[in-house]
């Protein structure tokens, strides 16, 4: 509950008050009832137990209203008004993730919370004066330093009495301050679904159906499996179990074993004749003697993945036969959990907790192997002639390979590491080699903490590493004669090497350079696998793996993204700006072929860098071309046109009473020619830059090289000398003068302009 708690909360507790006793719906049963003279619970749908009303609270314990759907509880309300709690009330709330205790409490009862195995992270105890009942029962509550918070009021009777009974110290409390009490505001009580004789609740979020034909048991929807006296009574028919269609998280203990735990050693499965069992990909957790007893004959049994937990019994002396196939994700294995099954292998997983004759008697067994950083014998420990027997008894075990040791708890001594458990093939009468491959196995310990030879009957001989601290330790405690030693090569190194290798993302790698690699690890697998390899070659293997590894080659980069956008680039680039198409030459020039799969982000960089110059060309700057023309008669029309240096006509328009506009224009050098009847065309070479020109044009009639709008004798006067030589005419006057067309001014067309002038012609 890391949360601050509102006034409003509180309020509401004001307005609602304590619930009544609720009573059952015809459509099913409402989870509530009452639970002393003046108190009532109910789980609301949020799966929260609220116990509300005055006085104490008078559970019952194991016989509490609500213990059949404990494994269900996330969470605890105890509201304002209660003043006790007995024994036992919470004690099988093994999956609630916080308390809240009222300021009213003054006694919490022996178990008043779970300890073992529960996800419980705070306890809100805002009552000031809980009285020490905790003294010699310290180990029912949860331990100090588990980083259980309990938020509690500073230097209060409630602070001191958990510290002197249940030995917490500061790191175990977090202080209140002026927090409002979390009145639970959901009072909405859950509705179990009405039981039939073929289907009904089976928890708070699961329910179970019969198909008689079948005889099949099926689960469905959420949560946790609980016991229920409807399937109880199907016990003996049930063949099979399935609930591979659901999202159930969680099997609750003895849920097809005996009903019974107390007596669930005593007593004989109810389910005699179940077969098979389909579990759901989301199970987490199998409880205590869930198929203790029962006829379960899956062979090849395989758990999904996910699975965290497997309970103490769960599978004891069933019919499980071939390999079992634990996942990864597993990490508990509680006491005799297949112990008395006919498994031929088991795959034991690194780092797991492995509980106290967890395989005993398992005689179809035949070889073994113990990974490293196993933990032992931290089930069990009310019972420590169980020490961690794990293997004891495998009467047809004869071949037990230990990878490392292991974390191995010592009754009132802790726990000590890199070590190996004892009693761990007791009676293991065909056992005839152990072969040790960890250099630092640093002692061998039973569950007095004392050194004795292990209870093996078979002498079997012991494979291990020459001078190492496994063979000084293994001497020391008595169990190598002059006889049962074989030094085998060190292979620690070749183990590390195959290690290594098999953890590297080979993806990365060209495949040539891959398969020199997987050849190395199959050739060093071997070396391993040959109890007889010598030294050399497991030295060698090893060296042929770094060699592999050292050759490993990258793959090229992928340069698809990088082709892909030099594809974009337009084919014709010179309508855009000099400098944008820079800037886009310069990133296609940068990008280098020769990057490998490590270096793939510079590629992409590559690619992000032209798709970004390829944005951001800009093309040239568009403009207008605009002007006048003069004529002698202002509304004379003229052409305009526009031609490339090639002659090629760009652009034509009218000018309008002299003047002219042409738009969308690109830089450039242009050939404008102005043109109209009667008149002399005229021609301007121009430049249009930034986007703009501005040209006024000029143009004459035929005859009038002055441009005054008549031809008179000053016309004349100007043609006559160009004709005798003594003034030139050039470019436009030119050709304004030559009248006659052949491409000369003479006397000829001296005449005809005079002629003109005159009015003659």
């Amino acid at each position: 509950m890391k949360k601050i708690f509102s006034v409003l909360t509180a309020a509401i507790m004001l307005l609602v008050g304590n619930i009544s006793v609720f009573a059952s719906d015809s459509e099913g049963t409402l989870l509530s009832g009452n639970c002393g003279d003046n108190v009532t619970w109910f789980i609301n749908t949020d799966n929260t137990l609220v116990i509300s009303g005055n006085g104490e609270l008078n559970s019952g314990g194991y016989s509490s209203p609500w213990y059949q759907y404990s494994v269900g509880i996330k969470k605890v309300v105890v509201e304002e008004g209660i003043t006790g709690i007995d024994s036992k009330a919470f004690i099988n709330c093994l999956n609630i993730e916080e308390a809240v205790i009222p300021s009213t409490l003054e006694t919490l009862g022996v178990n008043g919370l779970p300890n073992n195995g529960s996800r419980l992270t705070d306890v809100w105890c805002f009552s000031k004066n809980i009285k020490n009942t905790f003294s010699g029962n310290s180990g029912s509550y949860p331990q100090a330093g588990s980083g259980i918070k309990w938020h509690v009021y500073k230097d209060s009777t409630t602070e001191d009495s958990l510290k002197v009974g249940l030995k917490y110290t500061d790191e175990d409390f977090e202080y209140l301050t002026n927090e409002a009490f979390p009145t639970e505001t959901n009072r909405t009580p859950i509705l179990l679904p009405k039981e039939t004789e073929t289907s009904g609740p089976a928890g708070l979020g699961c329910e179970w159906s019969w198909d008689e034909a079948s005889k099949t048991l099926t689960f469905s929807g959420s949560g946790d499996i609980i016991i229920s006296d409807g399937f109880k009574k199907l016990a003996s028919k049930i063949e099979k179990v399935e609930m591979k269609d659901s999202t159930i998280t969680s099997i609750c203990n003895c849920a097809f074993g005996p009903f019974d735990q107390d007596n669930s050693s005593k007593n004989a499965s109810i389910c005699p004749n179940l077969k098979s069992v389909t579990f759901p990909e989301t199970l987490k957790e199998i409880g205590d003697h869930a198929f203790n007893k029962s006829a379960l004959s899956v062979e090849n049994l395989e758990f999904p993945e996910g699975l965290e937990s497997i309970g103490n019994m769960a599978f004891y002396n069933t019919n499980l036969k071939g390999n079992l196939k634990l996942p990864s994700t597993l990490n508990y294995i509680g006491q005799s959990a297949f112990q008395n099954t006919d498994i031929t292998s088991v795959n034991l997983i690194e780092g797991m907790t492995l509980g106290g004759i967890a395989f005993a008697n398992c005689n179809s067994l035949k070889e073994l192997t113990v990974p490293k950083d196993i933990h032992y014998n931290v089930t069990g420990v009310s019972n420590m002639m169980r020490g961690n027997a794990a293997f004891s008894g495998c009467e047809g075990l004869e071949r037990v390979t230990v990878k490392g040791g292991g974390t191995v708890k010592i009754h009132l001594s802790g726990e000590r590491e890199n070590g190996l458990s004892q009693r761990m093939f007791d009676e293991c009468k065909s056992l005839k080699e152990i072969i040790i491959e960890t250099d630092n196995l640093s002692f061998v310990q039973n569950y007095a903490d004392s050194e004795r030879t292990f209870d093996l009957t078979s002498n079997p001989t012991f494979y291990i590493y020459k001078d190492s601290t496994t063979e000084k330790t293994l001497r020391n405690a008595g169990y190598l004669t002059g006889t049962n030693v074989v030094y085998i090569a060190n292979k620690s190194a070749l183990t590390d090497a195959v290690e290594s290798a098999e953890d590297m993302d080979t993806g990365l790698y060209t495949d040539e350079s891959v398969l020199s690699l997987d050849k190395a690890v199959e050739a060093a697998k071997a070396v391993l696998e040959d109890i007889n390899a010598t030294q050399e070659s497991a030295d060698n293997a090893a060296k042929a793996i770094k060699d592999a590894i050292a050759a490993l080659k990258y793959k090229p980069a992928d340069y698809t993204k990088v082709d892909e956008a030099i594809a974009k680039i337009p084919a014709d680039l010179s309508i855009y700006t000099d400098e944008s198409v820079s800037a886009l030459n310069a990133a296609v020039d940068s990008v280098d072929r020769t990057k490998n799969i490590t270096e793939q982000s510079i590629v992409d960089g590559y690619a992000k860098d032209i798709e970004d110059a390829v944005a951001a060309l800009t093309e040239r700057p568009k403009g207008n071309i605009v002007g006048a023309v003069v004529t002698p008669k202002d509304k004379t029309e003229v052409t305009v046109t526009v031609t490339t240096d090639n002659g090629e006509t760009v652009a034509e328009v009218k000018a309008a009473n002299g003047e002219y506009s042409i738009s969308d224009f690109e830089d450039g050098e242009y050939v404008i020619t102005f043109s109209a009847e009667g008149y002399v065309t005229r021609s301007y070479t121009v430049t249009v830059a930034n986007g703009s020109l501005a040209l006024k044009a000029e143009i004459h009639k035929l005859g009038d090289i002055n441009g005054d709008g008549n031809i008179t004798t000053v016309d004349v006067g100007l043609a006559n000398a160009h004709a005798k030589g003594t003034k030139t005419l050039e470019g436009y006057d030119f050709y304004v003068a030559e009248v006659s067309g052949d491409e000369k001014i003479t006397t000829v067309d001296v005449g005809m302009i005079n002629a003109t002038a005159k009015g003659v012609r």
